[in-house]
């Protein structure tokens, strides 16, 4: 089979591991369940789990960068399917009547094991299948991201099914032994999580680009992480309060979780962008996004307008998801093919700094009573250096890089930056 035909399998396996990696990401969801069941946590407690889960996954993300380049893709994704098993089953255990323990559990559990591995899992498949596809590298990173948003969605959804029936620490451990079958599902292809190299001999060399020594030196690589951390905030601070958030301003739970389809179309439709207007306009398409989410959540915050709620956090998942597609694609353009896997292992640090940001969201809610115009404001604050960084890109044109850093690669095609 060739290349080409065969790619398309690769696709939709890729796919099919994305509707897996968005498991963490239905937080909100589990949030006043988990508060009901151990009464002494707050909300700032379980904002710290969900910031510092998105670190560990950045973190996930960088070991699989690191250690796929030393080991075969299948056996590393069994190792994460394992994981996510071992972390949410865990929750099922956690010990109710000694909740400074089951905290101490809970982040062992779903900020370490679970999460790093969910990072382990998002670069064996971004790595995998965006290798198959360098003519489309735009559309096919946000068909992985789309994936990944629709995910939470339905993972949301199932969970307020099975929360009722089966309790919060069940319903965890149910989707971690979801994960686990469907992953065992997908290694039944012999071909699946493997590089065009791997399934035939006549493939070409990988193709080029620079190794991370020289991409962490490059202003590129600097305005785009502090650009996407920005923005990742921003969507982390959304996700963590989706459910709330519309559940205060007169609506359900569930309408609020149209975030993670919101971030699933935003990063097909944008990824997509990617490819026909190129990086540095798709960058301020972008940011504009977060602008109306921006504006349409102060405004419905001021004047409890529940349908300019829903709006800001719908731009604001759109924005998340664009971000997320846009910024894969742009390892890949600027930096090249060759150390991909490292490189988007660091670029994805990019995580860390929305993390740390969006971890003060739960202390500046409690402080200001539970007002959400007080995360509003942090969403309007975190606009400054999102647009400065793309005006920035936008400005300097930065073009694709080789390896002695002398020009525009011969591979990559310096029109999808323009």
């Amino acid at each position: 089979m060739s290349i080409r035909k065969r790619r398309w399998p690769v696709a939709l396996e890729g796919i099919i591991a994305n509707l897996l990696l968005g498991a963490l990401l239905t937080w909100s969801v589990f949030r006043q369940p988990l508060l009901k069941l151990f009464p002494a946590w707050t909300e700032g407690m379980l904002s710290v789990v969900f910031s510092f889960h998105n670190v560990s996954t950045c973190l996930g993300i960088w070991f699989g960068g690191w250690i796929s380049r030393r080991y075969s893709r299948r056996k590393l994704f069994f190792v994460f399917g394992l994981m996510l098993l071992v972390g949410l089953g865990g929750i099922a255990l956690l010990p109710v009547s000694m909740p400074g323990l089951s905290f101490v559990l809970l982040l062992l559990l779903y900020t370490v094991i679970a999460a790093f591995g969910i990072g382990f899992g998002i670069n064996l498949v971004q790595s995998a299948t965006l290798a198959w596809f360098p003519d489309h590298t735009g559309l096919m990173s946000g068909g992985l991201y789309m994936a990944l948003g629709f995910s939470s969605f339905l993972l949301a959804a199932l969970s307020r099914i099975t929360l009722p029936l089966l309790g919060v620490k069940l319903a965890f451990a149910g989707i971690g032994l979801l994960i686990f079958i469907v992953a065992l599902l997908i290694l039944a292809d012999p071909k699946a999580l493997t590089l065009p190299a791997e399934s035939q001999s006549s493939a070409a060399k990988p193709d080029k680009g620079v190794p991370p020594k020289i991409m962490l030196r490059s202003l590129p690589f600097w305005l785009l992480i502090i650009w996407n951390g920005s923005l990742r905030a921003i969507g982390f601070i959304l996700l963590d309060h989706a459910a709330s958030i519309s559940v205060a301003f007169a609506s359900t739970a569930l309408v609020g979780m149209l975030i993670s389809p919101a971030n699933a179309f935003g990063s097909l439709s944008l990824g997509g962008l990617t490819d026909r207007l190129g990086l540095r306009k798709n960058m301020l398409v972008v940011s504009m996004l977060a602008v109306a989410s921006a504006l349409c959540l102060i405004f419905g915050g001021i004047y409890k307008i529940t349908v300019a709620i829903i709006l800001g956090l719908i731009f604001g998942g759109m924005a998340y998801g664009g971000s997320s597609s846009t910024y894969a694609a742009s390892t890949r353009l600027i930096f090249g093919e060759k150390y991909f896997s490292a490189n988007f292992g660091y670029t994805n640090f990019s995580l860390v700094l929305g993390a740390l940001i969006s971890t003060f969201s739960g202390k500046i809610l409690d402080m200001f009573g539970g007002n959400y115009n007080s995360i509003f404001v942090m969403v309007i604050i975190l606009l400054v250096p999102t647009l400065f960084c793309a005006l920035t890109f936008y400005k300097t044109n930065p073009q694709p890089m080789t390896e002695e850093d002398t020009g525009p690669c011969e591979t990559l095609k310096s029109e999808a930056i323009e």
